[in-house]
Order: structure tokens, then C-alpha cells, then sequence
């Protein structure tokens, strides 16, 4: 009925805006792409010296472009519906 609150959303359970939402993973993408950039140029000059450390650094920088963009396409999550007490 039109005069029950209950059903009401508050502030609290209501979604970010989409311009928050794109904000956010636009920052998460950018993050992960300089830990990647910077990751992957730090192992490529140690590969010159300690090439095992270097690989390692590569091999565990590699897939981070990858977690980038999925973590950046991915559909915001719904929050948990409460049940009243």
C-alpha cells in the first residue's frame, strides 16, 4: 500500500549512481595497469641481471592486464536484501 514505509528504499540501500560506478572502476582499472606496467618494467631489468626474479616478476605482472579488464567490465553486485526483523 501506498501509505506503508517499510517497502521505502533509504539512503543506505540505495545503489551508487552510475556515474560512481564507471568512477570506480575506471580508478580500479588504473591501478592494476600501473602495478602492471611498473611490475613488468622492473622485471625486465632484473631479467638483464637476476633473470629468475625477473621471469618470476613477468609471469606474476602477465595475467594482471587480463584481472584489469575483467574487474573493470564487470557488472556492479547487488547488495544482499535485508530481512526485517
Amino acid at each position: 500500500m501506498w501509505w506503508n514505509r517499510d517497502s521505502t528504499p533509504t539512503i543506505t540501500d540505495a545503489q551508487p549512481s552510475a556515474d560512481d560506478q564507471l568512477r570506480h572502476r575506471r580508478r580500479v582499472y588504473t591501478v592494476i595497469m600501473a602495478i602492471h606496467i611498473i611490475g613488468f618494467a622492473v622485471g625486465g631489468a632484473l631479467y638483464a641481471r637476476a633473470w629468475w626474479t625477473g621471469l618470476i616478476i613477468i609471469i606474476v605482472t602477465g595475467p594482471l592486464q587480463w584481472v584489469a579488464v575483467l574487474l573493470a567490465n564487470a557488472a556492479p553486485r547487488h547488495p544482499r536484501t535485508r530481512t526485517p526483523p
